[in-house]
């Protein structure tokens, strides 16, 4: 959530994450070179995610 996604989009995306521990930084980091495509995530999130600038598509 200290990367401005919603809880719900948090929450989804924490599954996703290979390390629980990640800090702001290297979260940005892991989220700009995910496939968060290939995740089944929900388009909402998908979009939040992008309208935030934290995918290299964005």
């Amino acid at each position: 959530m200290e990367l401005g996604l919603s809880r719900i989009s948090a929450a989804a995306l924490q599954a996703q994450f290979p390390d629980t521990n990640l800090n702001v930084e290297n979260a940005r980091k892991w989220l700009a070179a995910a496939p968060l495509e290939q995740f089944n995530l929900n388009p909402i999130i998908l979009d939040e995610v992008k309208r935030l600038g934290l995918t290299a598509a964005a």
